[in-house]
């Protein structure tokens, strides 16, 4: 069975909802940057901090290549991750792509008060968000359905996607 790889700006949900959809679709999890961290044993904040972006883009991008094989699972992609083309043609390889959205002030909001989102060290975050949503939203658009996170809880979203996914006729 294909797998499910949500992308989408930081902020959107896509591990509260991957969590869920996951549990919902009895399919293990997998969160990118988490994986990242496991296998250099640091922070993204503090890969970022010390090696810089370039570094983490790298990071990865192989970490995307090792998974693009897998099956039956529940991904979430970094925000960045398809910035990179290669990596949309790795993840497109994993399953289906749901794009995750959010109003900006939205964003802001559900980031308030974290201190682990190296891209968000800005006076005016949302100046910030607005900007880089900007730039990355062209890149956003491979996805296969988008989901709209502003106004709905974490299971409305997850039954949001199982639907439509079901409605496309997903397997």
């Amino acid at each position: 069975m294909s797998s499910i790889v949500l992308i989408g700006f930081m902020g959107t949900g896509k591990t509260a909802v991957g969590r869920r959809l996951a549990e919902r679709l009895d399919r293990e999890f997998i969160d990118l940057d988490a994986i990242i961290e496991r296998q250099e044993g640091i922070p993204i904040e503090k890969i970022f901090r010390r090696h810089g972006e370039t570094y983490f883009r790298s990071l990865e991008k192989k970490a995307v290549a090792e998974l693009s094989e897998s099956r039956d699972m529940v991904v979430a992609a970094g925000g960045g991750a398809v910035l990179d083309r290669e990596n949309v043609r790795n993840l497109q390889k994993l399953g289906k792509l749901v794009h995750l959205t959010a109003r900006p002030g939205v964003i802001v909001e559900r980031i308030s008060g974290q201190h682990h989102r190296p891209l968000m060290e800005a006076d005016d975050r949302r100046r910030r968000i607005e900007e880089m949503m900007a730039v990355r939203w062209p890149f956003y658009t491979v996805a296969d359905l988008d989901v709209d996170t502003s106004d709905l809880s974490i299971r409305e979203v997850v039954e949001r996607i199982v639907n439509r996914l079901e409605e496309s006729s997903y397997g």
